[in-house]
């Protein structure tokens, strides 16, 4: 049975995630929210909003393929990892780009599920998913990347 997920509310971006309440981190510059499962179908989601100036398209592209190249960095070394473009249709957004990264971390197969989009006016959203590289994990990462709505909101100071 997968993790429980009920619909949460996070500031300017509502997804379904786990049950149990996240760890939350206010920057500067943004808000992040983090859950860490216990292995078995969720290794850990994050969700950060942040100001940008890359609210375009482009910056969604070229950020992401930033997220890429650091979540493959972390793969074991000597390792090849597998990158994979995926769409992504994020309700709300101007902009949006997905993609998978398949590899092995600490010896173990994961399967990292990135989301970045943004609202196209002033933040800038990114969803990581980090979860076992098999069925379950799959299905899990599925389930937290699929159902994500960003609407307009100001950062609270």
């Amino acid at each position: 049975m997968l993790t429980r997920l009920i619909r949460t509310e996070l500031g300017p971006v509502t997804l379904d995630a786990p049950e149990f309440p996240p760890r939350q981190l206010n920057g500067k510059h943004g808000h992040m929210w983090q859950w860490v499962g216990d292995g078995g179908e969720l290794i850990s989601l994050s969700v950060a909003v942040r100001e940008s100036k890359l609210v375009t398209e482009r910056g969604v592209r070229g950020h992401l393929t930033w997220e890429v190249r650091k979540v493959a960095e972390d793969l074991d070394p000597g390792q090849e990892s597998r990158v994979s473009y995926v769409p992504a249709d994020v309700s709300g957004a101007d902009a949006s780009a997905a993609a998978t990264v398949d590899g092995l971390r600490e010896g173990h197969a994961v399967r990292s599920h990135l989301v970045v989009t943004t609202d196209g006016a002033r933040y800038q959203y990114v969803i990581h998913a980090l979860v076992p590289d098999n069925s379950r994990g799959r299905q899990m990462s599925d389930a937290l990347t699929t159902a994500v709505l960003i609407y307009p909101w100001t950062m609270p100071e």
